[in-house]
């Protein structure tokens, strides 16, 4: 999927499906291109090109998601998408929402359909819990990579913190 870095964002010449051994911005940092908003961190685990990430706010070290994780009450759980391919440990993009990206899913799904997360570690489908705001854009017959939408930032039971 081409990404075009929007004017505006404090990094224009960012290489969104590329990886390193070593942080080359800092965790957390973001960056506003046409098809949406990506996040940079590291890989907890091996992750593969479109799988659904989880973690937590503050804390950029990236893992796949299952229904097992977001099933839990009360997390503040925000979920991704990998927009490369990533060893253990090494540092690279990760899709948050506001726009289009590809992903993995799991299941048969129909477009426009809500997404949920699985029970296989990095895929969306149906069946398990909301992915808030996560839609199929179209029609997948086996599950595979397919081109999803997100209005807003990606997430799965999420609580705000009394004040």
């Amino acid at each position: 999927m081409a990404r075009k870095v929007l004017d505006g964002s404090a990094y224009t010449n960012v290489a969104l499906g590329s990886s390193s051994t070593v942080p080359e911005y800092a965790p957390g940092d973001t960056v506003r291109c046409d098809s949406g908003l990506y996040v940079y961190g590291s890989a907890n685990g091996a992750i593969t090109v479109g799988q659904a990430c989880k973690f937590v706010e503050g804390v950029y070290d990236f893992d796949t998601v299952t229904t097992a994780e977001s099933g839990s009450t009360n997390t503040q759980l925000g979920i991704c998408i990998a927009a490369d391919g990533l060893a253990d440990n090494y540092w690279g993009w990760f899709w948050r929402g506001m726009g289009t990206e590809e992903a993995l899913l799991a299941t048969t799904i129909s477009a426009d359909a809500q997404l949920t997360t699985t029970t296989t570690p990095g895929t969306l489908g149906s069946g398990g819990d909301n992915v808030d705001g996560a839609f199929a854009v179209d029609a997948s017959g086996s599950g595979g990579v397919v081109t999803i939408r997100a209005a807003g930032l990606l997430q799965t039971n999420m609580t705000v913190a009394a004040t």
